[in-house]
Protein backbone atom coordinates (compact mmCIF):
# COMPACT_ATOMS: atom_id res chain seq x y z
CA UNK A 1 0.00 0.00 0.00
CA UNK A 2 1.69 3.33 -1.19
CA UNK A 3 0.99 6.43 1.43
CA UNK A 4 -0.62 9.62 -1.10
CA UNK A 5 -1.42 12.53 0.97
CA UNK A 6 -4.99 13.26 1.10
CA UNK A 7 -6.34 10.24 -0.95
CA UNK A 8 -7.04 6.24 -0.26
CA UNK A 9 -3.97 4.38 0.18
CA UNK A 10 -4.83 1.47 -1.99
CA UNK A 11 -3.58 1.09 -5.09
CA UNK A 12 -5.27 2.59 -8.03
CA UNK A 13 -7.50 4.03 -6.40
CA UNK A 14 -7.90 8.33 -6.49
CA UNK A 15 -10.74 8.31 -3.93
CA UNK A 16 -10.57 11.33 -1.08
CA UNK A 17 -9.49 9.51 1.92
CA UNK A 18 -11.94 9.13 4.40
CA UNK A 19 -10.34 7.59 7.76
CA UNK A 20 -7.55 5.77 8.47
CA UNK A 21 -6.22 6.72 5.32
CA UNK A 22 -8.60 4.79 3.04
CA UNK A 23 -11.62 5.66 1.41
CA UNK A 24 -14.79 4.87 2.37
CA UNK A 25 -15.31 2.32 0.55
CA UNK A 26 -12.06 0.74 1.38
CA UNK A 27 -12.63 1.62 4.88
CA UNK A 28 -16.17 -0.35 5.35
CA UNK A 29 -14.27 -3.40 3.83
CA UNK A 30 -11.07 -2.64 6.33
CA UNK A 31 -13.95 -2.60 8.88
CA UNK A 32 -16.13 -5.51 7.97
CA UNK A 33 -13.21 -8.22 6.16
CA UNK A 34 -10.23 -7.11 7.87
CA UNK A 35 -8.44 -6.23 4.65
CA UNK A 36 -9.33 -4.96 1.35
CA UNK A 37 -11.16 -7.09 -0.70
CA UNK A 38 -10.69 -7.82 -4.17
CA UNK A 39 -12.87 -8.60 -6.64
CA UNK A 40 -12.40 -12.25 -6.92
CA UNK A 41 -12.50 -12.82 -3.30
CA UNK A 42 -15.84 -10.86 -3.27
CA UNK A 43 -17.04 -12.45 -6.29
CA UNK A 44 -16.32 -16.38 -4.89
CA UNK A 45 -18.14 -14.98 -1.53
CA UNK A 46 -21.39 -14.18 -2.89
CA UNK A 47 -21.20 -17.55 -5.09
CA UNK A 48 -20.62 -19.63 -2.00
CA UNK A 49 -23.89 -17.61 0.12
CA UNK A 50 -25.90 -18.33 -3.33
CA UNK A 51 -25.36 -22.40 -2.47
CA UNK A 52 -28.53 -23.78 -0.96
CA UNK A 53 -27.47 -24.84 2.71
CA UNK A 54 -29.36 -28.14 2.00
CA UNK A 55 -27.84 -28.90 -1.60
CA UNK A 56 -26.97 -32.81 -1.52
CA UNK A 57 -29.00 -33.04 1.87
CA UNK A 58 -30.24 -36.31 2.71
CA UNK A 59 -32.94 -37.40 5.26
CA UNK A 60 -33.02 -40.36 7.51
CA UNK A 61 -33.33 -43.91 6.43
CA UNK A 62 -37.32 -44.28 6.77
CA UNK A 63 -38.19 -40.33 7.23
CA UNK A 64 -39.87 -38.51 4.13
CA UNK A 65 -40.30 -35.07 3.93
CA UNK A 66 -43.53 -33.82 5.59
CA UNK A 67 -44.70 -32.50 2.49
CA UNK A 68 -43.48 -35.09 -0.03
CA UNK A 69 -46.15 -36.06 -2.68
CA UNK A 70 -49.11 -33.93 -0.96
CA UNK A 71 -50.92 -31.20 -3.65
CA UNK A 72 -52.18 -28.15 -2.22
CA UNK A 73 -55.91 -28.47 -1.64
CA UNK A 74 -57.96 -27.75 -4.82
CA UNK A 75 -54.92 -27.36 -6.59
CA UNK A 76 -56.67 -29.31 -9.97
CA UNK A 77 -59.07 -26.35 -9.85
CA UNK A 78 -56.50 -23.63 -9.99
CA UNK A 79 -55.12 -22.90 -13.60
CA UNK A 80 -54.49 -20.31 -15.59
CA UNK A 81 -56.97 -21.38 -17.50
CA UNK A 82 -59.66 -21.53 -14.79
CA UNK A 83 -58.02 -18.25 -13.02
CA UNK A 84 -59.46 -16.60 -15.96
CA UNK A 85 -62.46 -18.18 -16.45
CA UNK A 86 -63.61 -17.33 -12.56
CA UNK A 87 -62.12 -13.53 -13.70
CA UNK A 88 -64.62 -13.73 -16.72
CA UNK A 89 -67.59 -14.91 -13.81
CA UNK A 90 -67.28 -12.36 -11.81
CA UNK A 91 -66.90 -9.75 -14.70
CA UNK A 92 -70.12 -10.88 -16.99
CA UNK A 93 -72.13 -13.42 -14.57
CA UNK A 94 -71.36 -12.50 -11.12
CA UNK A 95 -73.56 -8.76 -11.19
CA UNK A 96 -76.59 -10.71 -13.09
CA UNK A 97 -77.07 -12.99 -10.33
CA UNK A 98 -76.53 -10.39 -7.58
CA UNK A 99 -79.83 -8.32 -9.55
CA UNK A 100 -81.58 -11.68 -10.17
CA UNK A 101 -81.44 -12.12 -6.85
CA UNK A 102 -82.39 -8.61 -5.54
CA UNK A 103 -78.61 -8.64 -3.42
CA UNK A 104 -80.34 -10.84 -1.00
CA UNK A 105 -79.09 -14.39 0.39
CA UNK A 106 -81.53 -17.28 -0.42
CA UNK A 107 -80.87 -19.16 2.56
CA UNK A 108 -80.80 -16.72 5.18
CA UNK A 109 -82.85 -13.66 3.48
CA UNK A 110 -80.29 -10.79 4.87
CA UNK A 111 -79.82 -7.83 2.42
CA UNK A 112 -76.06 -5.97 2.34
CA UNK A 113 -74.11 -8.55 3.73
CA UNK A 114 -71.14 -9.81 1.79
CA UNK A 115 -72.31 -11.42 -0.80
CA UNK A 116 -71.08 -14.54 -2.72
CA UNK A 117 -72.17 -16.39 -5.86
CA UNK A 118 -72.65 -20.08 -4.97
CA UNK A 119 -73.00 -22.72 -7.95
CA UNK A 120 -75.48 -25.35 -6.93
CA UNK A 121 -74.02 -27.76 -8.97
CA UNK A 122 -69.77 -27.30 -8.30
CA UNK A 123 -67.64 -25.53 -10.22
CA UNK A 124 -64.78 -28.34 -10.58
CA UNK A 125 -67.35 -30.90 -11.10
CA UNK A 126 -69.57 -29.31 -13.84
CA UNK A 127 -67.36 -27.28 -15.93
CA UNK A 128 -69.91 -26.98 -18.39
CA UNK A 129 -72.92 -25.16 -16.27
CA UNK A 130 -70.54 -22.64 -14.72
CA UNK A 131 -72.08 -20.01 -16.89
CA UNK A 132 -75.38 -21.12 -16.78
CA UNK A 133 -77.72 -18.56 -14.25
CA UNK A 134 -79.86 -21.68 -13.60
CA UNK A 135 -76.80 -23.10 -11.87
CA UNK A 136 -75.83 -19.95 -9.72
CA UNK A 137 -77.53 -18.55 -6.40
CA UNK A 138 -76.52 -15.53 -4.18
CA UNK A 139 -75.66 -16.41 -0.76
CA UNK A 140 -73.72 -14.22 2.15
CA UNK A 141 -70.97 -15.22 3.54
CA UNK A 142 -71.55 -17.53 6.13
CA UNK A 143 -74.40 -19.06 4.57
CA UNK A 144 -71.82 -20.12 1.71
CA UNK A 145 -69.32 -21.28 3.72
CA UNK A 146 -72.23 -23.87 5.89
CA UNK A 147 -73.14 -24.78 2.16
CA UNK A 148 -69.61 -25.91 1.33
CA UNK A 149 -68.17 -27.27 4.50
CA UNK A 150 -71.56 -28.41 6.22
CA UNK A 151 -70.54 -26.59 9.33
CA UNK A 152 -70.93 -22.82 10.97
CA UNK A 153 -68.24 -20.36 9.62
CA UNK A 154 -65.39 -19.69 12.67
CA UNK A 155 -65.15 -16.48 14.46
CA UNK A 156 -62.97 -14.01 12.74
CA UNK A 157 -62.48 -15.92 9.38
CA UNK A 158 -63.11 -14.22 5.72
CA UNK A 159 -64.16 -16.85 3.56
CA UNK A 160 -63.86 -16.34 -0.38
CA UNK A 161 -64.69 -13.79 -2.44
CA UNK A 162 -66.60 -11.07 -0.19
CA UNK A 163 -68.76 -8.57 -2.68
CA UNK A 164 -71.42 -6.47 -1.37
CA UNK A 165 -73.89 -3.77 -3.05
CA UNK A 166 -71.21 -1.19 -2.97
CA UNK A 167 -68.73 -3.16 -4.95
CA UNK A 168 -70.91 -2.99 -7.56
Amino acid sequence: MNKKYNGCSVDDCDTKHYMKSFCIKHFQQVRTWGHVVSAEEKLEHYRARRRSPLAGATFKKGHTPWNKGKKAPLSECITPENHLERARFQKTMQKLIFIRDNFTCQFCGHYGRPLQVDHIKGWKDYPELRFEESNCRTLCMACHYYVTFKRKIPEGIVWGHNFSRKAI
